[in-house]
C-alpha cells in the first residue's frame, strides 16, 4: 500500500512538472522573438546601455497554465484522481490574474481597478518587480521554504496532498521564469507575469494552510507595498508616479532623497550605499532567504 501511494504521489508531481516545463520552453523563444518584432519592449533603465527587453511574460505563462489545467482535468476525468482536480481548480485564479495583467500590459488599467479586480497579494509582488529576477526569486524562495510546513500539514490531515503538488508547480513555474528573467533579463515579467506568480503564492497559502508563514516570510514585500502606498498618498499606477525612488549614476543605483519620491525597499537599501543592479538583486534575494528561513524556523518551533 505504501509503495503504491508513493508511486501515485511521484506520478502526480511529475505530470504537472513535465507539462509546465515543456509548454513554457516551447513558447518562450517564440514569444521573445514575437515581442521584439512587434515592438512590445521596455527599456531596462538600470543598465548603462539601456537595452530594450520584451515587456511581458503573460503570453508564455498564460498558455502554460491553460495547458496544465486542461490536461489535469482530462486526467482527472479518466482516472478519478481527485487531487489533480483540486490542483487544477487552485490554478484557475492565477490564469484569471494573468489575463487581467496582460490587459494592463497592453492597455494600462488604473491602480484602483487592478486592486479591486484582484488581490493585495498579487499587487504586493507586482510592486517589488523593479529589478531583474526579483519576482520569480521571491516566489521560489517562499514556495520552497513552505514545503516542509505543507508536508507536515498533509501528514497531519490539515490539508490535501494537492497542496504539495501545487507547491511543486509553483516552484517549477518560478524556476522556468527565473531562467529568463534573472540578471541580465531576457524578458520582463510584466504585470501579467507578476500577477500570475503572486496569485500562485496566494493559492498555495490558502490550500497549504501556511498563512502565518507567508506573512512572515514575505514581510519585506508587505512593508515595501505599505511604504509605497502611504508615501504617495494612495494607490497609483506606476506610470503616474513622476519622481523616481532611485537615481541611476553610471552603473550604480542610489536611493533618491527627494521627499516627493515614493519610499521603497530598494530606496532604503541604496540610500547610503549605492549598489550595482547585480549587487542590489543579490541583496534583496538574501533578505528574502533570511526572512523565509526565520519564518520556517519560527513555525516549526511554535506550532
Amino acid at each position: 500500500m505504501g509503495i503504491v501511494l508513493g508511486i501515485k504521489i511521484i506520478t502526480y508531481i511529475a505530470i504537472p512538472t513535465v507539462l509546465v516545463t515543456l509548454t513554457y520552453n516551447a513558447l518562450v523563444r517564440y514569444v521573445i522573438r514575437f515581442e521584439y518584432s512587434k515592438g512590445l519592449t521596455g527599456i531596462d533603465i538600470h543598465k548603462p546601455s539601456k537595452p530594450k527587453i520584451p515587456s511581458t511574460s503573460g503570453p508564455i505563462l498564460i498558455p502554460t497554465l491553460l495547458v496544465t489545467i486542461i490536461t489535469l482535468y482530462v486526467i482527472y476525468k479518466i482516472t478519478g484522481g481527485y487531487e489533480l482536480m483540486v490542483l487544477a481548480i487552485y490554478l484557475v485564479p492565477s490564469l484569471i490574474s494573468g489575463l487581467i495583467g496582460l490587459v494592463d500590459d497592453l492597455v494600462t488599467l488604473d491602480a484602483k481597478t487592478k486592486t479591486f479586480a484582484y488581490s493585495v497579494g498579487t499587487n504586493g509582488l507586482n510592486m517589488i518587480d523593479t529589478h531583474n529576477g526579483i519576482v520569480p526569486s521571491v516566489t521560489l524562495i517562499a514556495a520552497s521554504f513552505s514545503l516542509p510546513l505543507i508536508a507536515r500539514n498533509v501528514v497531519t490531515g490539515k490539508t490535501s496532498v494537492a497542496a504539495l503538488y501545487l507547491a511543486v508547480v509553483v516552484i517549477v513555474i518560478a524556476l522556468n521564469q527565473l531562467i529568463y528573467n534573472m540578471y541580465p533579463a531576457r524578458i520582463f515579467n510584466g504585470d501579467s507575469g507578476s500577477f500570475i506568480l503572486g496569485a500562485l503564492l496566494v493559492s498555495l497559502t490558502i490550500l497549504g494552510r501556511v498563512e502565518f508563514f507567508m506573512i512572515t516570510a514575505l514581510m519585506p514585500l508587505i512593508i515595501n507595498g505599505f511604504q509605497i502606498i502611504t508615501s504617495i498618498g494612495g494607490l497609483r499606477e506606476r506610470r503616474e508616479i513622476v519622481k523616481r525612488p532611485t537615481v541611476i549614476k553610471g552603473k550604480y543605483i542610489e536611493g533618491s532623497c527627494d521627499l516627493k519620491a515614493p519610499i521603497t525597499l530598494v530606496q532604503l537599501i541604496t540610500l547610503k550605499n549605492p549598489l550595482t543592479e547585480c549587487e542590489l538583486v543579490i541583496t534583496e534575494i538574501l533578505l528574502f532567504i533570511l526572512t523565509g528561513f526565520l519564518a520556517l524556523i519560527t513555525m516549526l518551533l511554535t506550532s
